[in-house]
């Protein structure tokens, strides 16, 4: 009779992980779900109100994939999990995709509020059509970040319903 290995469960900081990820995955479909949202009213004149709701949800989505990517790294140091480093990495790269999205974060909710000049200068010596020609880059980005931020949030998802199925 073949001996049954007994699978190492996940420890706390392991599970927090699985959590935060989770919680990144979902501020991720807010965010795409609100920008989905905003983008098909583009031509008419978007109330200031939204552009609020798209630019909290771009926030939270970006501090949350921060906080997994540091987190991951911190449970890499621990327990030397490089499934989790992987996760971190990506999180991380996703956290970058949307950095490079900020200036046009901050520009989008400034003109929704009122303040075009403030938004020119952070646009600077550019028209606001050439600074949305030259976002097609970071949109890409923060596309496949948003997707890298489900993919990592699905995996998590397993990763605690594998560790749930171990206890028993």
């Amino acid at each position: 009779m073949p001996k049954k290995i007994k699978q190492r469960l996940l420890e706390r900081d392991e599970r927090t992980n699985c959590g935060i990820g989770i919680a990144a995955m979902i501020f991720a479909v807010l965010f795409g779900s609100t920008l989905i949202w905003l983008m098909r009213e583009l031509d008419e004149s978007i109330a200031g109100w939204k552009c609020i709701i798209v630019f909290c949800a771009y926030i939270l989505f970006l501090i949350f994939e921060i906080i997994h990517c540091l987190q991951s790294i911190s449970v890499f140091k621990r327990h030397e999990n490089y499934g989790t480093l992987f996760c971190g990495i990506v999180g991380g790269a996703a956290a970058v995709a949307a950095l490079a999205n900020l200036q046009f974060a901050i520009t989008l909710l400034l003109s929704s509020v009122g303040k075009t000049d403030l938004a020119q200068r952070v646009i600077g010596d550019r028209t606001y059509d050439e600074f949305v020609e030259m976002q097609r880059a970071p949109w890409v980005m923060l596309v496949a970040g948003i997707f890298a931020a489900l993919l990592i949030g699905f995996a998590s998802i397993a990763k605690l319903a594998e560790n749930k199925r171990r206890q028993r």
